[in-house]
């Protein structure tokens, strides 16, 4: 248990543990102080703290992260509370003969120019053990040291994932788990689970999914869900009342000739996401937006229904459902005639 005091004004402070090593269903010790000193080196952080959640018979290694509000406002004196940037994408597949570093790169470079600070992936960051013959570093290992030593990092970025079916096969076949190994060499690459990855974000969540086989899909309302695994594109068109559901699409050369990425630029009404503006940018050379989608919730207020960025001074004020709906005009376009009409061709 915790060792803690109450002070004059009734607030709880946590002093120590009494029993300070967590052991995990696998044998696993963690030793939580470890732990939370190499994520308190992250600039944003103030102070963290690690714990085990328990989850059926075993326990979720999770930690609770307080921000330095200062350093965030000397960092980013321009940050919009009300609104925050996040960069989508899927199926790096680290040591696949198809995988593109050079993308992976451009991407943290769009990030800083763009003011993102955080990048989510859905999942299969390795290529694992299969399909044999396609990698580029076979022993799975050596594919977790290339990763962490060969991932790009900025001080003002953090990567959020979920672990894919190639990531577990790694831990499958030679019990290292991807997890520990950011934790430990790179705090700034979190990986809450694999199949599932529940990412809390102001009072809304997002949830990053990689099918893995015979792993349970989560019940856990959210109200993004990002999907990796297809490598492809593509947006749910009805939602009933769910959540916004979004294929990302892959940065790397497997099943798709033209990789991609997903700027989404979130907006939110007392701590709950109730715009998403999505677009789909290509990196190869020039960063060229090929599409833009955008998506409302928001307990039937009134908003700007923005059809693209250049018509943004002339949206229409209209009144919305408490659900998602997406800009039906642009989501019946092709990819070509969307170009075009961005561009004025």
């Amino acid at each position: 248990g915790d060792l803690a005091y109450r002070d004059k004004e009734g607030y709880i402070f946590i002093a120590g543990r009494k029993k300070n090593m967590i052991v995990l269903k696998n044998g696993k010790k963690i030793f939580p102080e470890e732990m939370e000193d190499l994520v308190n080196q992250i600039d944003l952080v103030e102070e963290s703290f690690v714990f085990g959640m328990p989850k059926g018979d075993d326990l979720l290694l999770s930690v609770e992260i307080k921000y330095n509000e200062k350093v965030a406002k000397e960092k980013y004196p321009n940050l919009n509370e009300e609104e925050i940037k996040i960069l989508a994408t899927a199926d790096f597949h680290y040591c696949n003969k198809l995988c593109r570093q050079d993308l992976v790169a451009k991407a943290f470079e769009y990030c800083v120019q763009n003011g993102i600070h955080i990048i989510m992936c859905a999942g299969d960051l390795l290529d694992g053990t299969f399909p044999p013959g396609n990698q580029t570093i076979a022993e799975p290992y050596e594919q977790v040291k290339y990763f962490i030593e060969n991932y790009p990092h900025d001080d003002s970025i953090l990567t959020f994932a979920v672990g894919g079916n190639h990531d577990i096969s790694v831990l499958n076949s030679s019990c290292i788990d991807l997890r520990y190994a950011t934790t430990n060499y790179r705090p700034d690459i979190i990986i809450p689970g694999y199949a599932n990855s529940i990412i809390n974000i102001k009072n809304d969540k997002i949830l990053l999914r990689h099918h893995v086989d015979n792993v349970k899909k989560t019940l856990t309302k959210h109200t993004i869900l990002l999907h990796g695994h297809s490598h492809k594109f593509k947006i749910k068109d009805v939602y009933n009342n769910g959540p916004l559901e979004i294929w990302v699409p892959s940065l790397s050369n497997i099943l798709q000739i033209m990789p991609t990425v997903l700027e989404m630029t979130l907006k939110f009404k007392n701590g709950i996401i109730s715009q998403v503006t999505i677009k789909q940018v290509i990196l190869e050379n020039k960063p060229i937006v090929l599409g833009e989608y955008n998506y409302y919730k928001d307990n039937n207020l009134k908003v700007e229904h923005i059809f693209n960025t250049e018509d943004y001074k002339n949206g229409n004020i209209i009144n919305q459902e408490n659900k998602f709906d997406d800009d039906f005009e642009r989501s019946s376009m092709s990819q070509i005639e969307k170009f075009n009409k961005r561009y004025s061709l």
